[in-house]
């Protein structure tokens, strides 16, 4: 069966059982896979299920382009299992179970479904820029990708769920005055962001002392309690 993962920034992942051979993507209320945002055409897209497992995808709405990568699509394109692509604010991912491993389809097996919803966003489409496509894109980079590098050691993933950083935590870092946890990483829905949670604890970024809550960039350092970290997304540098 084909399929479709949903990501929408705020959202967890969903999944969408493509169960025809076509499948409308847009606002409209007669859309198979209903988009309810105006940054979404009413009519958007329309995916063709090939028979190898890939699918074809062709943009409906040439003033609301489709974003692929690094390029706005202007005719049809040719989905291989894994591709994504960007309509409005959602990223979407093309799936086939014939090209898929158990191990994968077990994965995707544990989303949540997503379900069809009458829109009610029914305003003047809002067309996303190809500026904003990449700013999109990029918080979905940080979200899936960043991770916190110990100085010449391991890294480790950050995701949305808050991480802290402590002698006993999840990213372990030197102790000062106990075993508390020292500070906290948290996704605040355009990066990742860090604070100072220990009354003991000394928190500096970039050589600078943080007096509270910081948003992060990819390739400041990060030094808590004497312990230093790069924030960075892996192949990618700052």
């Amino acid at each position: 069966m084909p399929m479709l993962i949903v990501h929408e920034s705020g959202n967890p992942k969903r999944l969408f059982e493509v169960r025809t051979a076509r499948v409308r993507v847009g606002r409209g209320r007669d859309c198979d896979l209903l988009l309810a945002n105006v940054s979404v055409s009413r009519n958007h897209a329309l995916l063709e299920t090939l028979e190898d497992g890939a699918a074809q995808l062709t943009p409906m709405a040439s003033k609301n382009p489709i974003q692929m990568g690094d390029r706005a699509l202007s005719g049809p394109t040719r989905l291989e299992n894994g591709d994504s692509f960007r309509i409005g604010k959602f990223k979407l991912t093309w799936h086939h179970e014939s090209c898929m491993d158990v191990y994968a389809l077990h994965e995707l097996a544990e989303l949540p479904r997503f379900h069809r919803k009458t829109s009610s966003a029914q305003e003047e489409t809002y067309a996303v820029s190809p500026e904003m496509h990449q700013r999109l894109a990029r918080l979905d980079e940080l979200r899936e990708k960043a991770v916190l590098r110990l100085e010449e050691g391991p890294a480790y993933r950050l995701g949305v769920e808050p991480v802290d950083v402590g002698p006993e935590a999840a990213v372990p870092c030197a102790s000062r005055w106990g075993r508390w946890v020292a500070a906290r990483i948290t996704w605040a829905g355009i990066g990742h962001t860090v604070e100072r949670t220990g009354l003991f604890s000394v928190l500096k970024l970039n050589g600078e002392v943080v007096p509270e809550r910081c948003l992060l960039e990819p390739g400041c350092r990060i030094e808590v309690n004497g312990t230093r970290f790069d924030y960075l997304i892996p192949g990618g540098g700052a």
